[in-house]
């Protein structure tokens, strides 16, 4: 899917249809586009939006969002662009995501955003793009889809005055 330009933010909405296949739909502003991302018929993995340096570096080896940013990136043509990024794939963390259990799904999920938010907190951006202001941090909620129930595994407490 292409990137909505000037997206001032977004969210991944997750559930399943009537026939128990699961959906992931992006939903961005201004604009207020719905668009589906993935269902599982298709595709069984992960998404990931946002601030998704740290996430891309783990599991897939590499930032390919930044990737374009280098020099000598950005001057190839789109054919040894693609055998790049083809060769650089297979620095991708092998997971087999049909087989983890819903704890491990947790856990992965957690593991991922609680590095983004300690490596923003260590860092200061990257030596190409340096000062990057942290956007990622808190308290996280942690919310389980599946077919039958939804179930909050962590949730922060909002205080009224």
């Amino acid at each position: 899917m292409k990137r909505t330009p000037n997206v001032a933010t977004g969210f991944l909405i997750a559930g399943y249809d009537s026939k128990g296949v699961g959906r992931v739909k992006e939903l961005n502003f201004p604009g207020a586009r719905i668009e589906e991302k993935f269902n599982t018929n298709d595709h069984f993995g992960m998404a990931w939006e946002g601030e998704t340096d740290v996430i891309q570096r783990i599991i897939l080896g590499v930032d390919f969002s930044r990737l374009g940013t280098l020099k000598h990136f950005a001057s190839l043509d789109e054919p040894a662009l693609k055998e790049v990024r083809t060769q650089l794939g297979q620095l991708e963390y092998y997971v087999l995501y049909q087989a983890l259990s819903l704890q491990d799904a947790v856990d992965l999920a957690n593991f991922l955003v609680q590095a983004t938010v300690t490596m923003q907190r260590f860092s200061f951006g990257t030596t190409g793009s340096i000062g990057s202001v942290p956007g990622v941090g808190g308290p996280v909620d942690t919310l389980v889809v599946t077919p039958s129930e939804l179930t909050w595994i962590s949730r922060k407490q909002v205080v009224s005055h």
